[in-house]
């Protein structure tokens, strides 16, 4: 099975004909309650090119993928944040009853005008892409759902300025309610967001933590600090772990044999892959997507 990707919302929304509306300014956000079961059961494994975020509550037979983590909603209140390129799949198990809530598809360029700073801690591969929500935070987090969602449709002057406006103050809430960030130097974090990019864009083609610190500029070991500053881990163990996460993925979610998988992923030899997939998972890859495969 392939990956499909969506490189703009629009391309999305036509391929799993999820309504007949379209969005020029880059915020896109859609009811729940607008999209058909029968949409979800065709969504194989994808990557789309623009945010997600994921306001849902009362969802039961119903599972999804973030990379190689799925979750399993059982009627709570939750928020789910998908960046860029990472892999998703869905699933329905049974009927949807009750479900209420708001998908909001944000792409690149629009994200950026958000301008919420190197601090806003959501959208990141390493951490945690799903929250529950309590009574207080779903009631307030819903409210400005609402009224992005009014000044979506309006489709009036000025109503994009609204629904950035409303964007914003939805995503600083969340942060507030989910704030694990810690106080580093923005010349770290700026030095920690290139290096990430690099790693997601070159890590088929570059795995060695020389060639990325020569892209930045720095030594291998101003690249160690600034990693362990701020994610705690070295930079190695951070291309690694990008790779990990995507063999999980692939492994699971599509159909690839081990040695396709090893291939996408850019090694030259199976042996070589599978040596690397076992010292730090404890089982060989074949053996991994047997068990995930099998329950």
């Amino acid at each position: 099975m392939s990956v499909k990707k969506h490189n703009s919302q629009n391309d999305f929304i036509n391929a799993l004909h999820l309504t007949d509306q379209r969005s020029d300014t880059g915020i896109f956000i859609l009811d729940i309650q607008e999209v058909s079961d029968k949409v979800a059961e065709s969504m194989e494994i994808y990557r789309n090119d623009f945010y997600e975020i994921d306001l849902i509550k009362g969802q039961y037979d119903f599972k999804f993928t973030i990379d190689h983590t799925t979750y399993h909603p059982q009627g709570e209140t939750y928020l789910a944040f998908v960046a860029p390129y990472q892999l998703q799949t869905y699933e329905v198990l049974g009927d949807q009853l009750g479900v209420e809530g708001y998908i909001i598809y944000v792409d690149k360029d629009a994200f950026q005008r958000l301008d919420l700073g190197e601090h806003f801690p959501f959208f990141k591969r390493d951490r945690e892409s799903f929250f529950s929500l309590s009574e207080e935070q779903s009631e307030e987090l819903f409210e400005l759902a609402k009224h992005m969602a009014t000044a979506f449709q309006a489709n009036a002057p000025l109503s994009y300025k609204i629904l950035q406006a409303y964007l914003q103050i939805f995503l600083c809430k969340s942060a507030i309610f989910f704030d694990y960030k810690k106080e580093k130097t923005k010349h770290s974090l700026r030095l920690m967001a290139r290096f990430e990019a690099l790693v997601h864009q070159q890590y088929v083609q570059h795995k060695s933590v020389q060639y990325y610190a020569r892209e930045l500029a720095i030594s291998t070991r101003q690249l160690s600090s600034i990693t362990q500053q701020v994610i705690g881990k070295s930079p190695l163990r951070f291309v690694h772990d990008i790779i990990l996460n995507e063999s999980k993925s692939l492994l699971v979610s599509s159909k690839m044999t081990t040695s396709e998988v090893s291939y996408t992923l850019g090694f030259e030899e199976v042996a070589h892959f599978s040596r690397f997939f076992k010292k730090y998972v404890g089982i060989p890859p074949s053996l991994y997507k047997e068990k995930h495969r099998n329950g």
